[in-house]
């Protein structure tokens, strides 16, 4: 009796597997992975529609005067006091973000913004990415890892936006009604992308991608990077000559250009402040160490914390964190390299390739009022979660494979739901930030 059920219920046989595959081909078929994104997104984020403005809401919601009228959107495409109550401390220029709020504030109703439409917002535009996100990679993964059959590509692309609608990594952005900025770059830029991977005989698909990555841009800076991308699309999946390439590329070179220049011209400079660490190499030098956390964090390995103030510079070249983290980005980006010359692991490329392009904003290359948060990771661990989906698929079509993602998304999902409890008000978001966090 014990042996039949070790063989027959513990052990994924042959039949228990090919039920499995079975149901999960029947669950994505259609329109129903998206409901299902959709679900999973508010089963998990619902709650923070409950929750109160916090931290820094009160800069560029609550006090903002230019987010009570519609008739003031046109300003906060030209004047820095329209992006925040605080200019002189927030030197910054999100003109979309910003007039989404002037529109919550209408729809809210209310003398006073209403902190349950902006959270609602938050979560809304979260699922929208996932769904994004979803379609995207049932494009995206067919072109890069052949291998796979229709089937099993929506099945991990629909794992791969499951996982990223759950996460606990980014419970700040989904949580902080301020970082819509975040979730909004990131929908427009994948609306971006999913329009340069459909077939290229569209004249108006390129305009259509421009536009969006446009929009992206005025979400938030960090969308930048994605200039590169439009090269890699036309030239590794499209197969288009060079020439051809760089010349389509070169229309999203120039919209980050104009758009960098507008940024410039309307917040007087183009890095957020001076250098954190005192001098420019200085604080170069000091986020290496910050490599080695961030890959803590994209793994989804706690702790989390809300803020990482407590972080101080001063390394010297030959300390451990420094070396340490000075290995890990060269690891890596060789990892990348190599895999992306060959065909059976391009998609792991691209992954690596994804998340070091968009981790670029947040590197202190142009100085930053932080050393790292994790709302920084919204846009990389998109790339970072198509790198480790492809890591396992070269391992083979391992068994429970499917389950096994199932248990990893529901502990991740679990977790996500626990921590944004802290984001509720102010009380529950410092108190157990001192008693949580490190001194």
């Amino acid at each position: 009796m014990g042996r039949y059920f070790i063989v027959n219920v513990l052990a994924p046989s042959q039949h228990h597997s090919a039920a499995m595959k079975k149901a999960v081909e029947n669950l994505l078929k259609g329109r129903l992975p998206f409901l299902v994104l959709g679900i999973a997104t508010l089963a998990v984020w619902i709650q923070t529609v409950g929750f109160d403005f916090v931290w820094d809401d009160d800069f560029f919601i609550r006090d903002l005067p230019s987010i009570r009228s519609l008739r003031h959107v046109p300003e906060m495409f030209y004047r820095l006091d329209a992006q925040s109550a605080l200019p002189e401390g927030f030197v910054l220029f999100r003109p979309i973000r910003t007039a989404h709020y002037a529109l919550l504030y209408l729809l809210g109703g209310s003398a006073s913004p209403q902190p349950w439409i902006y959270h609602l917002a938050n979560v809304l535009w979260h699922g929208g990415t996932a769904m994004m996100l979803f379609a995207v990679l049932t494009l995206l993964l067919p072109q890069l890892k052949t291998t796979l059959t229709e089937a099993e590509a929506r099945r991990w692309s629909f794992f791969i936006a499951l996982a990223f609608a759950v996460h606990p990594v980014v419970s700040e952005v989904v949580c902080w009604a301020k970082s819509l900025d975040d979730i909004l770059a990131a929908f427009f830029t994948l609306a971006a992308l999913w329009q340069l991977l459909q077939p290229p005989g569209d004249k108006f698909g390129l305009w259509r991608a421009l536009l969006c990555f446009a929009l992206a841009l005025y979400s938030k800076e960090s969308a930048v990077p994605f200039a590169i991308i439009p090269w890699v699309i036309f030239r590794r999946i499209h197969r288009m000559p060079w020439k051809q390439s760089v010349l389509r590329t070169a229309w999203f070179m120039g919209v980050a250009a104009l758009y960098l220049v507008h940024r410039h011209l309307v917040i007087g400079r183009t890095s957020q402040t001076s250098p954190i660490s005192g001098s420019y190499g200085q604080t170069l030098l000091d986020m290496f160490p910050i490599v080695l956390k961030y890959f803590r964090l994209l793994l989804g390995i706690p702790p989390f914390f809300i803020d990482y103030t407590y972080l101080q510079g001063g390394h010297s070249l030959v300390s451990p964190e420094v070396l340490g983290g000075l290995a890990l980005l060269l690891a890596l980006v060789i990892a990348g390299v190599l895999a992306w010359r060959k065909q059976g692991t391009a998609l792991i490329g691209f992954g690596l390739l994804w998340t070091g392009l968009f981790l670029f904003p947040v590197s202190n290359l142009l100085p930053m009022m932080q050393y790292m948060a994790e709302r920084f990771h919204y846009l990389p661990y998109i790339g970072w979660l198509i790198r480790t989906t492809a890591a396992g698929l070269m391992l083979g079509r391992r068994k429970g494979a499917v389950l096994a993602s199932l248990v990893v998304v529901l502990a991740w999902g679990g977790t996500a739901w626990s921590r944004s409890w802290i984001w509720k008000h102010e009380i529950t978001l410092f108190v157990r930030s001192a008693q949580e966090g490190p001194r």
